[in-house]
């Protein structure tokens, strides 16, 4: 995820392993040019990547 990101972007990827070590999840918080809120732009190219990521 933090490699599918660009510098440009105002984004922190955190990620967590859950018990069985098998699965997890990926959190990709999106902290907007101007302060904590997102335009609309930025969270659908984070969807994008996040898709990317998964396939």
């Amino acid at each position: 995820m933090e490699l599918r990101t660009t510098i440009q972007e105002h984004w922190l990827v955190e990620s967590e392993v859950l018990d069985d070590g098998n699965r997890g999840r990926i959190y990709l918080v999106l902290l907007g040019v101007g302060g904590p809120w997102p335009t609309r732009e930025e969270a659908e190219r984070g969807l994008q990547v996040l898709h990317s990521a998964l396939r």
